[in-house]
């Protein structure tokens, strides 16, 4: 994660502070409900949580703050340190990745250079907030 001018590291920490922003080496963040920033100083930063879903936020981090875009900034960031870790001269695995979030659409999730996921709806669930994303893992052997 940004944070100021540096990059946390993949467990979150770092030294300083500044405005953290979800986007990193290896990932950013473009979530359409709007953008994410949160005022960091100290040790710890803490984007909160919503119960609610797509557009939802805990009320402060900027309209960006949702759901989808924590859970997929999370979730993204541990399975392509596990792969980098793996296979450590994958170009492929050096490049940042854009996650698209809130999409409107509803059931499913696409790749097109970007990954993509869609809002709840239709019966099922915004596929930015699914934990594990079988999406990710999937797409993510055809580059391997």
């Amino acid at each position: 994660m940004t944070i100021g001018g540096s990059t946390t590291d993949v467990g979150g920490n770092f030294e300083g502070g500044g405005t953290a922003v979800m986007e990193g080496a290896y990932l950013k963040i473009n979530d359409n409900c709007g953008s994410a920033s949160l005022p960091v100083s100290g040790n710890g930063i803490d984007w909160g949580t919503s119960g609610g879903k797509d557009c939802d936020t805990p009320g402060f981090g900027g309209s960006g703050n949702t759901h989808a875009s924590r859970t997929t900034y999370y979730e993204t960031n541990i399975f392509a340190d596990q792969a980098r870790r793996r296979l450590p001269t994958n170009p492929w695995l050096q490049q940042k990745l854009t996650a698209k979030l809130n999409i409107d659409s509803t059931c499913n999730a696409f790749w097109n250079g970007s990954v993509n996921f869609y809002k709840s709806g239709g019966g099922c669930a915004n596929t930015g907030e699914i934990s594990g994303k079988c999406f990710l893992r999937c797409a993510a052997q055809f580059y391997f």
